[in-house]
């Protein structure tokens, strides 16, 4: 052992002779607007405009005041939005903009166009996509092999068209009553000012329809936990049904001092394909699994935008809704809003 010592040491400083300083240098790019908007019928049509930032800059700064957002609805000019910020609104990033009184209709072509001192205009259109109808929510409760979890399996009856697009949300949201308090929990962002940071909700996209991206035999695998819900009708095949489960599963519970009502709102979006093909490239930009992130397994691929000379994407939807209200349980929660403050919610500013 101790004559071939030496060219192993040889071998080890020569490889470490390889590693040196490259400098490369990076042509400065013009900031670019960025432009979103999801629009929907019966909602006013709005749009969030910011600008483009350095990604290694140290303080983000994608403010973009003064910008003016014109919108059009079959060519028709409909008028220009309003900047629609409210103070101490720490929901919304700043650049919010509507435009009062302006609604669209399904089949309606919406095209915004905007600009601001500085940057180059920009503009995107979308057609605004169909009804989105769900038929009915079957349900089936079981327990999985592993840790003999149980799940609750949503089967979503819907009444779908081929050459359309849609994505499938599931949102658990628990209502508490104490005495005369209520407050209100969700997966999302709660609607009465709080924020449920703890319940580790978790949706398994399991049906097939769900698992038609492609990619690495990684990310296969877990597509049906990351494909972000969307599919189309021509994934449909044979069925009318679509199968997502969810879990931890929570029940309803009432007793004379508290009081929890748990729903799950079953939510179909019928979305332009600009939304599709925005999620499908989307869904694949961070897979964490505990301290392992398989994002860097994803086949390159440039984000999808449909904003001319800018970044961004303006997209049409309509949704339908069906809402699983759970049974009563004798088991009490292990968690409610006014024994643990500060530890599952967070009180909006």
């Amino acid at each position: 052992m101790r004559r071939y010592l030496p060219c192993l040491l040889a071998l080890g400083l020569w490889m470490v002779s390889c590693v040196r300083d490259v400098e490369i240098e990076l042509d400065d790019l013009p900031d670019r607007i960025v432009l979103n908007a999801s629009v929907s019928p019966g909602k006013e049509v709005r749009a969030h405009l910011s600008k483009t930032w350095f990604v290694l800059d140290s303080v983000p700064d994608f403010d973009l005041p003064g910008a003016r957002v014109s919108v059009y609805v079959d060519d028709r000019f409909q008028g220009v939005m309003c900047a629609d910020d409210q103070p101490g609104d720490s929901i919304h990033p700043k650049g919010q903009y509507v435009l009062p009184g302006c609604f669209v209709r399904q089949g309606d072509r919406l095209r915004l166009e905007a600009e601001a001192d500085g940057y180059e205009p920009v503009s995107a259109e979308t057609r605004i996509p169909g009804r989105a109808r769900i038929d009915g929510v079957d349900t089936l409760s079981y327990r999985s092999s592993a840790y003999y979890t149980e799940h609750l399996r949503l089967s979503v009856k819907m009444n779908y068209e081929i050459d359309a697009y849609y994505r499938l949300i599931v949102e658990q949201v628990m209502e508490y009553r104490k005495g005369d308090s209520t407050r209100t929990v969700t997966s999302f962002t709660s609607l009465g000012g709080y924020q449920w940071y703890y319940s580790g909700f978790s949706v398994d996209y399991e049906d097939p329809v769900f698992q038609s991206f492609g990619g690495s035999p990684i990310t296969n695998q877990m597509d049906g936990r990351y494909c972000m819900g969307v599919f189309s009708g021509k994934d449909m095949v044979n069925t009318k049904a679509v199968k997502v489960s969810v879990f931890p599963v929570e029940y309803s519970y009432e007793s004379d001092s508290l009081s929890r009502v748990v729903h799950y709102d079953v939510r179909l979006l019928s979305i332009s394909e600009d939304y599709y093909r925005y999620m499908k490239i989307m869904r694949g930009y961070s897979i964490t699994i505990g301290d392992a992130n398989f994002g860097a397994l994803i086949e390159p691929a440039d984000a999808y935008s449909n904003v001319d000379n800018g970044f961004g994407i303006v997209a049409g939807y309509q949704e339908d809704k069906r809402r699983v209200t759970m049974p009563r349980d004798t088991v009490p929660p292990t968690w409610n809003p006014w024994d643990s403050p500060g530890w599952g919610f967070s009180p909006s500013l």
